[in-house]
């Protein structure tokens, strides 16, 4: 999935580039409307039961699609709303537990105008996680517990239709699952392509 990924965003950002052009002043503070984004997430998941804490270094991926609100624009900045999916599988070694965690996300971001390409940014998320654990070869535990995170990044406009965002999230999964806790520590790289 990785290399695909790697080809995707090589292919599209060429052909993407190629046909770049120099933005005013004026057409950078104009931000866009809907957006589909795609990217891909460098987690550190942190599982802790009782004092025992096992960390999970595994990438994964995640899909949005938003929307800024146009009425919410203003000199400082614009706010925005997204739905967004992570999904993640990974094993815990430590305690010999696969997990398969899926979050479902209400995003509100707030993007600061800065007159050029770049859109530094802040986030908020709530939503649900769905927890599966495989504990050995008889035993699984699975949960849906309310999940809650936050935010920062920065974007930058390719074109008109085309940015990279380049940001981090903090968010943990409420409650146990089988006795864990789960928070994730993620550093997000995603193309927006906006229409």
């Amino acid at each position: 999935m990785k290399k695909i990924f790697i080809a995707f965003i090589a292919l599209f950002l060429s052909t993407q580039i190629a046909n770049a052009k120099d933005y005013s002043m004026k057409e950078t503070s104009n931000f866009e409307g809907r957006y589909f984004s795609m990217g891909y997430v460098f987690g550190k998941t942190i599982a802790k039961e009782d004092g025992d804490k096992n960390t999970v270094y595994e990438p994964s991926f995640k899909l949005a699609v938003g929307t800024s609100l146009s009425s919410s624009e203003s000199d400082l900045g614009k706010l925005r709303v997204a739905a967004d999916w992570t999904y993640r599988s990974f094993e815990m070694k430590e305690f010999d537990i696969d997990v398969l965690l899926n979050t479902f996300g209400a995003n509100a971001y707030y993007d600061f105008n800065t007159g050029t390409n770049f859109t530094p940014y802040v986030n908020a998320m709530f939503g649900v996680s769905y927890a599966h654990l495989k504990l050995g070869d008889d035993e699984s535990k699975t949960k849906i517990n309310f999940a809650y995170g936050v935010g920062l990044g920065i974007s930058y406009k390719i074109n008109d239709k085309t940015d990279i965002d380049f940001g981090y999230r903090y968010s943990e999964m409420a409650g146990k699952v089988a006795g864990f806790e789960i928070s994730n520590k993620d550093v997000l790289l995603s193309l927006r392509l906006q229409f």
